[in-house]
């Protein structure tokens, strides 16, 4: 008996979000084509232009899944333990092969509106988000002083991290996020290192 059309449809979607993960592991995202994400999943082009408008479309959402931020945590431990966490978590996607992809967006978001749009709703704006949060129960506990910028805090933490990747200079190891983090915290007015760090 033949699979119904949606059914169909879902598995073909399913389908090209893989092969253009595979895709991006296996040679970078600036191999990755329309027409090579097409014949790996063995669907025709006009498949993938019925869910997506651009090549950049598919590559974000065939992010998702590694973009995942997992469950928002318990603020058991310190603002300044969960706000380095969420630092290190970033390093770790943006030093693994999916930096590239990103490095990729950002340079594209810059002629491209709906691009840069997608780019903050989701991949930077959830990691920002979570941060805040953690900034603000920081602010509660007195690990940051009541007169910071929140905002402005959670661009000085993350544009540091983002620089390297943008400008491709030095590598973004664990050592350099963990130091980046330790200067940009000292200028919150932090006081002290609370437990749990």
């Amino acid at each position: 008996m033949a699979t119904p059309g949606p059914k169909r449809d879902l598995d073909a979607k399913e389908r090209i979000l893989r092969a253009t993960r595979e895709l991006i592991a296996e040679h970078g995202p600036g191999q990755v084509t329309v027409n090579r994400i097409a014949a790996e999943a063995r669907v025709g082009k006009q498949t993938i232009y019925r869910w997506w408008p651009t090549r950049s479309a598919v590559v974000l959402d065939s992010l998702d899944e590694v973009l995942d931020l997992g469950n928002p945590r318990d603020h058991w431990v310190s603002a300044r333990a969960a706000v380095r966490d969420d630092l290190r978590r970033a390093g770790l996607l943006l030093s693994s092969k999916w930096g590239a992809v990103v490095r990729e967006l950002v340079a594209e978001a810059q002629v491209d509106a709906d691009v840069a749009r997608q780019l903050e709703n989701r991949v930077l704006g959830p990691r920002k988000a979570r941060t805040m949060v953690s900034l603000r129960v920081g602010v509660e506990r007195g690990e940051i002083a009541p007169d910071v910028d929140l905002h402005v805090a959670v661009d000085l933490l993350y544009g540091g991290v983002l620089t390297g990747l943008v400008t491709g200079g030095a590598p973004i190891t664990m050592a350099g996020v963990d130091q980046f983090f330790d200067l940009a915290w000292s200028g919150l007015g932090a006081r002290g290192r609370a437990p749990g760090v």
